[in-house]
């Protein structure tokens, strides 16, 4: 079967099969050159993400490549790849995204991204914002990991208030009004971390039944990214 199942936290344990264990692919194995049993072990430990949720009797489907969406991009901290969203066609303009981007990543800085469609009209220093941010969960979420017992949740999809703030906020949002104090609170501890609005202009205001911001843009993340956890391999 080349699979493992992962001891997650839930109910049910995960599933890992093989073609999605990320260094065994990028050591050049093939699904069936090598027994899984000796690449995992039990109990060892794991960083996975979830790229399929449960369903009926069936457990998770895990992946250990981790990948971490942005509004206008996507970091794959394991990988080096530059790619491009196929829905932006014209060959001219996927070059010119591929060289702007390079020409924005820092010295130094390991892994690939994946442009999405939104970054099409998008300004350098949008591009730019994108990057620190991506940059930064990551760094974060391998610290949560290495602190953290398995299993244990070091990352899950981001709220819709929280991706409001973190697509729609900029240096130029002066005011954000939340209708919920446990979502204000959320809302101020991930703008602290993530965004560049300033967090001393936000307020909480009773009964609207909306969040909104002054800054009047309706872009959204179209793009969900999975939860990530630290896990280990139950049996394989």
């Amino acid at each position: 079967m080349q699979s493992a199942f992962v001891e997650i936290g839930l109910e049910r344990a995960a599933f890992l099969h093989i073609a999605d264990i990320w260094e065994h692919r990028q050591n050049g194995h093939g699904g069936a050159e090598r027994p899984i049993e000796r690449i995992l072990h039990e109990g060892q430990a794991l960083l996975v993400q979830v790229i399929k949720d449960p369903i009926g009797t069936k457990g998770a489907r895990l992946s250990t490549q981790v990948s971490l969406a942005g509004r206008l991009l996507v970091y794959l901290p394991q990988d080096s790849h530059i790619g491009i969203s196929q829905r932006i066609e014209d060959e001219a303009e996927r070059e010119q995204l591929r060289g702007r981007l390079q020409h924005l990543l820092p010295e130094g800085l390991g892994g690939g991204f994946i442009i999405r469609t939104m970054a099409e009209t998008a300004t350098e220093r949008e591009m730019q914002s994108d990057i620190e941010y991506l940059t930064k969960l990551w760094h974060d979420l391998t610290a949560r990991s290495t602190d953290s017992p398995a299993p244990s949740l070091v990352y899950q999809d981001l709220s819709l208030a929280q991706r409001v703030l973190r697509d729609m906020a900029t240096e130029e949002t002066t005011r954000i009004v939340v209708d919920s104090r446990e979502t204000h609170q959320r809302m101020a501890e991930f703008a602290g971390q993530y965004t560049p609005a300033p967090r001393a202009a936000s307020s909480t205001t009773p009964a609207t039944g909306r969040c909104s911001t002054s800054r009047r843009s309706r872009t959204r993340s179209r793009r969900r990214s999975r939860g990530a956890s630290t896990s280990s391999p139950a049996g394989t």
